[in-house]
Formats: C-alpha cells, sequence, structure tokens
C-alpha cells in the first residue's frame, strides 16, 4: 500500500471514482446534483497539477482524497473509495495521512462538509475523530 500524489495518468480512473461518488449524491440530493461530473479530466488534471489529489495506490487505485490549504486549513473537497475496497481501511488511512501530514506542516485543522443525509459518511468521519463545527441550513425554492 502506498498513498502517493495523484500523477496525470491517474485521471481516467478519479474520474470514475467521482462519477461513482456522484450517483450516491444523486440519490440522496437529486435536485442539487443534475450533472455528469464534479470535475471533468481537464480538471483533475489541473488538480494533479496543483498537487491536490492523493490516492491510495496498491497496484490499482482503490481510492483517492482531494484537497487542498486554505488559511491554514486542510480542507478536504472529496474522498471516495472504490466500492470494491470499502470496509477495507482504505478511507481511513487515506484521512489519517491527510491529518499527518497537516500536523506535520503545522496547519489548524482539516475541515470538510458532509451532506446531512449521508449518515455513513457523518459516521466515518465522527469515527475518526471530526465533529461538527457548523451547520449550514437551506429554504427550498
Amino acid at each position: 500500500m502506498m498513498i502517493r500524489l495523484a500523477i496525470k495518468k491517474d485521471a481516467p480512473y478519479i474520474l470514475k471514482l467521482l462519477q461513482e461518488i456522484l450517483k450516491h449524491h444523486k440519490e440522496m440530493y437529486p435536485e442539487r446534483f443534475n450533472f455528469d461530473s464534479k470535475y471533468g479530466i481537464p480538471k483533475i488534471e489541473a488538480l494533479i497539477d496543483e498537487e491536490s489529489i492523493y490516492v491510495y495506490d496498491d497496484d490499482v487505485i482503490k481510492g483517492y482524497v482531494i484537497g487542498w490549504v486554505e488559511n491554514d486549513v486542510f480542507f478536504v473537497d472529496d474522498l471516495c473509495v472504490d466500492p470494491t475496497y470499502r470496509s477495507h481501511q482504505v478511507g481511513t488511512q487515506l484521512m489519517h495521512y491527510i491529518i499527518e501530514k497537516s500536523k506535520k506542516d503545522h496547519l489548524l485543522a482539516v475541515d470538510l462538509n458532509v451532506w446531512s443525509k449521508n449518515i455513513g459518511a457523518m459516521k466515518f468521519y465522527t469515527n475518526l475523530g471530526f465533529e461538527t463545527l457548523k451547520y449550514t441550513l437551506t429554504y427550498k425554492l
């Protein structure tokens, strides 16, 4: 197992995983996720150039985390594990990597957003030690 920065040849597989997580989000919030992918190949490649994507590579990419530093905080924009490898500690290892890297970089925190209907993700992050920082409320029109 190796967690490493993504390289451009990883982009198609990262896109495949992005589309996988999009299906899950569409089930929860179809009105908010009415597009094909959060990022296309050009944006994924730009994020790779910016060193904003880490992959879990064990002869095959099993998952990724997309994130960057904002105001002394590492912001996790997206985390996805291939469904075949869920419950194999891939997501946990990716997040531990980001947490340890953020500590070494003397950052203040690791932040992320979770949709309120995504109970599994909330449980996952809570089990890692994350706590609720704020609530975002919406008024549907």
